[in-house]
């Protein structure tokens, strides 16, 4: 029988990153501030009140090169990400706490370059219309593929 993983992304590895949950990974950020030319730079958060998502778009993106931070706590996201600009942020829609929608809302008001990239299993043009007027950059249904997510951080 096949895992979620292998039938959502497809074949799934082991890397290490920064991680707000558990996925069992250690950092490799390379800190530092100036012109971004490699992936390491890029400051990209992933906030889903789903684990499993959240660990296996970490696992997309540092196979991709990135150190994405991660979250299943949309009010430790809301918190980190005021206190810190992120490049991109990859957030589900639905979530407890703090919606997706009101994250864009709030982080855009302190930090207006940050891109992001809304994700969701209940999509509607009503959900997509209000995102992208609120800033959205992308607004992906789920199931994602590897390639959809590396596409749209790219």
């Amino acid at each position: 029988m096949k895992s979620i993983a292998s039938l959502v992304w497809g074949p799934v590895f082991a890397f290490g990153f920064r991680s707000e949950v558990g996925c069992n990974m250690a950092s490799t950020r390379v800190e530092g501030k100036g012109i971004k030319r490699d992936k390491e730079l890029v400051r990209i958060a992933i906030v889903d009140d789903n684990e499993d998502i959240v660990c296996l778009l970490g696992e997309v993106l540092q196979n991709a090169d990135y150190s994405p931070d991660l979250f299943t706590d949309s009010k430790d996201a809301l918190l980190a990400s005021t206190s810190m600009e992120y490049d991109i942020i990859i957030t589900d829609l639905e979530m407890p706490d703090v919606s997706g929608i009101e994250l864009l809302t709030r982080v855009k008001e302190i930090f207006p370059l940050t891109q992001f990239i809304m994700i969701t299993g209940y999509a509607s043009v009503k959900s997509a219309a209000e995102a992208m007027h609120r800033g959205a950059v992308s607004y992906l249904t789920k199931p994602l593929t590897s390639t959809q997510i590396i596409a749209h951080v790219e």
